[in-house]
C-alpha cells in the first residue's frame, strides 16, 4: 500500500448515471435523486392495481349461493395491496355439468367473501352490490374457475370528467377503474373470447382515446382494434357497469390480424388523431353539433387524413407548435403536418431507423429511436443527438448485438421524460427518467419483476405503469428487500507494484432513519464484470447517521462499490478508509 493513499469518498449522486463506469456513477436503480439533491433515497414502492383471480377447482353450494375454491383465489398481486378479488372477471369449465344458472365459457364477475369463498355476479354492477346469479344446484363433475387474464398493457389514459382510468392490453381487452385506482375488466361481450384474445384481436392494434363532447353531456371511449374502431359512452358508472358498445363503428385501413399500432392523441384543435398503417386518421366533432356515434351529421371521420410514403408505417404522434409530427417505424423520418394541407412538409431526418416514441417537453420534442438507446431532439427544423443511454446499463456483458434494447411506453412528468426500456441486462428492465440536462437513471422496476414498462400515464410522481399482465402505481412507502441499488464508478486505486488496501467502510446518512427499519448492504468487486462480494449489511436505527465496519480489502488495483438499500434511508456519502 502506498503511503500516499487517501480515503475514497463517493458522493455527488445528483450527477446520476455517467456514460461509463470509468467516468462516474455506473448505475442507479429504483433511486430518487430529486428529493434531496446530492443524496440517494430509495424510490417509492410500486403496488399492483389490476384485479384478477387465480385458477382453481371449486365446489358450489346452491343453498348459500357461494363457491369454495380448493386453493386461494386471491392473487399475489392482490395480497400485496390488501384488496380482495371482488369484481375479478372469470369464466368456468367443468368435466360434467356446471351448477344450473352458470354457462360455459361466459364472462362472470366474482363476489368476494374470503380468500377461497366467492359468489358469482353477471356484471360489474352486480359484483359491486353483491347481487348473485341465481344458481339452483351444485352441478356434477369437477368445476374450475379461470381468470380472464390480461395481456401486456399497451396504453393507459385518464377520463378528465370522471377521473377514471382506462387501459388496453395486447389481447384487445379494456380495463378501467371506478371510484378507486383498481382496474377491472370493461366487458366487451359481443366479441369476447374467454380462452384467449378478443375475437380477431391477436396482436391487435391496442389503441384507445377519450373524448368529451362539446356540451359536456357524454364522454366517449374509442377503442382501436386491428381493422375497426369500437366506441362506448363512459360518462357515468352505469355505462361502465353495464357497457353498451357500438362495435365496428368505423373501418380503418389496417386489416384484421395486422397487429398495426394505433397510437392516438387528442390534439390542441380538439380532434382525435390516430396512426393506421401508412396513414394518420382523424375524428372531429362538427362545429355546432354534439358528437353522437349513431348520427353521421355530428362528426367527420377521415381514415386517410394524412398519407405517408409507400411502405412507411406511422408508429407514434406528437404535437409541436401548429404541426402534428408522425414518427415512421420503417424509415428514419418524422413527418411534420400542419393539419390543413394535403400532405406533410419536408421530413425531419433521424440518423437511426425506427421512431418509437416522441414526447414534447418545453417545446422540444425528445425522440426515442432505434435499438441502441439513442435519444434525439428537435425544435421543428432539424434533429440532433441528445443522449445515448449507456450500454454499460443496457448491455453490461458488452456482447456485440444488433438490437441490445427495446423502447417501451413514455410520458412527461415534472419536467422530465419517463421511458420504458427492455435491456439485455435483465435486472435493468423498467422505467427510466431522463432530464433535459441529459442526466438519467432507472426510476422504478415493475412490481411484477424486472421487465419492460410498455405503457405510462403520468401527471405527478405517482404514475401508472403498465407491463405484461399488470398495472402499477406507487404508494407512500419506499422500496423494500434491498431493491434500491447504486453502483459506483470503477476507481483505479493502485497498480501492479503499489497495491491499495481499505480497512474500514462507512456509509454516511444525511439524517437518522426515524420511520421503519432500513437495510444498507455494501458489496465490492475488482473489475466491472466480476460477481459482487458482500462486505457487510447495516441495519438503521433512530439515532445514527454513520455506519462503519472493518472492510479487510487488500491488494487492490481497481475497486467498484455497490450499495443496495431500502426503506427511508438517505445516503449522503460512501467512504473507504486505508
Amino acid at each position: 500500500m502506498s503511503d500516499a493513499q487517501k480515503p475514497l469518498i463517493i458522493k455527488d449522486f445528483q450527477k446520476a448515471i455517467a456514460d461509463s463506469p470509468h467516468l462516474g456513477h455506473a448505475n442507479m436503480r429504483n433511486l430518487d435523486i430529486e428529493i434531496y439533491p446530492g443524496a440517494l433515497k430509495p424510490q417509492k414502492k410500486n403496488l399492483p392495481l389490476l384485479i384478477s383471480a387465480n385458477t382453481s377447482t371449486f365446489t358450489f353450494n346452491s343453498g348459500t349461493g357461494n363457491g369454495t375454491a380448493a386453493a386461494t383465489l386471491v392473487t399475489t398481486a392482490e395480497t400485496a395491496t390488501g384488496v380482495s378479488f371482488n369484481g375479478a372477471a372469470v369464466y368456468f369449465t367443468t368435466t360434467g355439468a356446471l351448477p344450473a344458472g352458470l354457462s360455459l365459457n361466459t364472462v362472470y364477475f366474482l363476489i368476494y367473501v374470503d380468500g377461497v369463498t366467492f359468489g358469482v355476479a353477471g356484471s360489474r354492477a352486480q359484483a359491486n352490490t353483491a347481487t348473485r346469479v341465481a344458481i339452483t344446484d351444485n352441478g356434477t363433475g369437477v368445476h374450475t374457475v379461470h381468470p380472464i387474464a390480461p395481456g401486456t398493457i399497451k396504453t393507459i389514459k385518464r377520463d378528465q370528467n370522471s377521473s377514471n382510468y382506462y387501459a388496453i392490453d395486447s389481447n384487445g381487452r379494456v380495463w378501467s377503474t371506478q371510484g378507486s385506482n383498481y382496474f377491472r375488466l370493461l366487458l366487451h361481450a359481443s366479441i369476447e373470447n374467454v380462452t384467449g384474445a378478443l375475437n380477431n384481436e391477436a396482436n391487435s392494434g391496442n389503441g384507445l382515446e377519450l373524448f368529451g363532447t362539446s356540451d359536456g353531456s357524454a364522454t366517449y371511449l374509442f377503442v382501436f382494434r386491428n381493422a375497426a374502431i369500437d366506441v362506448i359512452n363512459v360518462f357515468n358508472d352505469a355505462a361502465i357497469n353495464s357497457p353498451s358498445w357500438t362495435d365496428a363503428w368505423q373501418a380503418m385501413n389496417s386489416s384484421a390480424g395486422s397487429g398495426n399500432r394505433h397510437f392516438s392523441l387528442v390534439g390542441q384543435d380538439n380532434l382525435i388523431y390516430f396512426t393506421d398503417g401508412r396513414y394518420v386518421g382523424s375524428i372531429m366533432e362538427k362545429v355546432g353539433q354534439v358528437f353522437a356515434p349513431g348520427t353521421a351529421g355530428t362528426y367527420t371521420y377521415n381514415n386517410r387524413a394524412l398519407t405517408l410514403p409507400q411502405y412507411e408505417y406511422a408508429y407514434c404522434l406528437e404535437e409541436l407548435g401548429i404541426n402534428l409530427l408522425t414518427g415512421g417505424k420503417k424509415f428514419n423520418k418524422i413527418y411534420p403536418w400542419d393539419r390543413s394541407s394535403n400532405s406533410f412538409t419536408l421530413p425531419l431526418l433521424v440518423p437511426e431507423t425506427g421512431i418509437y416514441e416522441m414526447r414534447n417537453l418545453g417545446s422540444i420534442v425528445y425522440i426515442f429511436a432505434g435499438t441502441k438507446g439513442n435519444i434525439y431532439s428537435t425544435q421543428g427544423t432539424y434533429v440532433k443527438h441528445f443522449k445515448a443511454l449507456s450500454q454499460y446499463v443496457t448491455n453490461q456483458p458488452g456482447t456485440a448485438m444488433t438490437n441490445p434494447m427495446v423502447w417501451g411506453g413514455s410520458a412527461v412528468r415534472n419536467g422530465a421524460v419517463l421511458i420504458g426500456m427492455s435491456t439485455q441486462t435483465t435486472a435493468n428492465n423498467g422505467t427510466y427518467i431522463v432530464y433535459p440536462d441529459g442526466r438519467w437513471l432507472m426510476d422504478s422496476t415493475p412490481w411484477g419483476g424486472a421487465q419492460i414498462t410498455t405503457a405510462i400515464y403520468a401527471e405527478n410522481d405517482f404514475y401508472f405503469a403498465g407491463y405484461a399482465g399488470q398495472i402499477d402505481l406507487p404508494d407512500s412507502n419506499r422500496v423494500t428487500s434491498l431493491g434500491a441499488v447504486y453502483e459506483s464508478a470503477l476507481f483505479n486505486v493502485g497498480d501492479k507494484t503499489h497495491k491499495a488496501a481499505f480497512s474500514i467502510v462507512e456509509v454516511q446518512l444525511a439524517r437518522p432513519v426515524t420511520v421503519g427499519s432500513s437495510q444498507i448492504k455494501v458489496s465490492w468487486r475488482g473489475d466491472d464484470d466480476s460477481a459482487w462480494e458482500e462486505i457487510t449489511t447495516f441495519t438503521s436505527n433512530t439515532t445514527s447517521t454513520s455506519f462503519k465496519t472493518d472492510a479487510g480489502l487488500i491488494d487492490l488495483e481497481n475497486i467498484q462499490i455497490q450499495v443496495a438499500m431500502d426503506g427511508n434511508v438517505e445516503v449522503d456519502q460512501i467512504r473507504l478508509f486505508p
